[in-house]
This record gives C-alpha cells, structure tokens and sequence, in this order.
C-alpha cells in the first residue's frame, strides 16, 4: 500500500498537457498504447479511471504546468519547510 510507505505526492496534469509530453517523448516505444483509441481519447479515458485512485492515494496534489522550482517549493512547504535556504540546502528555521 503506497499510504503505508510515506508520504505520497501526486502530479496532476490535464489530458491537453499529458499528450503534448507524449507527442514530444524522446523514446515513445517506453510507452506502448494501451487501446486502439487517438492519443488524447487513450489518455483522457485512462485519467478519468485512474484518477479517482491517484485522488484517494495522495497526500499532497501538485500541478503538473508548473515550473520544476515552483513544484519543489510545493513540496517543501507541503512538508513544513516553509523557508529553504537552496545555496546551503537546509531549512532556515533549523539554524536557529
């Protein structure tokens, strides 16, 4: 069970941004289809069964659009580092 390992983020992204990464996927043969719908029908059927899952699993809900720094302060701050000192790599308030 995921619940039972740790905390559990979940990467949510919406059909449009999932088949444009799918489109630009430097080694698509790693994601084989899984039906013989269109890309975005294939990727809009299989999110709307598996989210309600991902939703009852996560902990934490990131937003897949935004920048990899913003996500990491996402996660930071979901995991109660609210100021995060990245020259040194240590939560601020842990000097005090």
């Amino acid at each position: 069970c995921i619940q039972a390992t740790g905390i559990c983020f979940y990467l949510s992204a919406d059909t449009g941004l999932l088949t444009q990464r799918q489109i630009h996927d430097a080694n698509p043969a790693q994601r084989p289809a899984l039906t013989t719908l269109a890309l975005h029908d294939e990727i809009a059927t299989t999110l709307t069964e598996r989210e309600p899952l991902y939703m009852a699993t996560m902990d934490h809900i990131l937003q897949a659009n935004r920048s990899t720094a913003d996500l990491v302060d996402d996660v930071l701050v979901a995991l109660g580092c609210k100021e995060w000192d990245y020259q040194n790599k240590e939560r601020i308030m842990d000097r005090y």
